[in-house]
């Protein structure tokens, strides 16, 4: 199947500066015209999902990524839809570059859902999973990005919202 997106965002590697890798594996769970993401006290929103660990498979990782965020534990991966590159100044080391490699794929969850198990920086932002329009998601992130210190995932995101009108109706 041909995916639906695949982007490059930022700027190509420059071979002055190392470059620090991540793999990532994002949800797209839609139900009633509406996306599953997780809203955060800052304001933006933002797709379940997350780095892929060195033990893990693609698959593996984005079940437990969503469990863990969403608290839904019972996901089933459709199909991937897209790929999104990044490349940009890595924030803990001015003198190198972050590359996230994101794969997105379209799942479907059942309603058993427990308690989230997040991440430090998870629960300091208190990330919540919400139902959102599209509409909605972009418009909460176009908000949150005007601020003085946006999330780093509120514009790739929203590049990504804009390509998943076709997906989601």
């Amino acid at each position: 199947m041909e995916l639906l997106f695949d982007k490059k965002l930022g700027f190509s590697k420059r071979p002055d500066l190392p470059v620090t890798l991540r793999t990532a594996v994002r949800a797209v769970i839609k139900q009633d015209g509406k996306l599953l993401l997780l809203k955060s006290n800052k304001g933006d929103c933002k797709l379940p999902g997350g780095g892929v660990d060195p033990n893990e498979n693609f698959e593996q990782a984005l079940i437990r990524e969503v469990a863990e965020e969403t608290g839904y534990v019972e996901t089933r991966i459709l199909y991937k839809i897209g790929r999104v590159v990044e490349c940009k100044i890595d924030e803990y080391n001015d003198q190198a570059l972050f590359e996230m490699d994101s794969h997105y794929y379209l799942c479907e969850i059942s309603d058993v859902q427990v308690e989230q198990s997040l991440d430090a920086y998870e629960e300091d932002l208190d990330f919540t999973p919400v139902w959102l329009t599209l509409d909605d998601a972009v418009q909460m992130n176009e908000k949150h990005l005007s601020c003085a210190n946006p999330n780093g995932w509120a514009k790739r995101e929203n590049e990504i919202f804009k390509q998943l009108k076709a997906v989601v109706k």
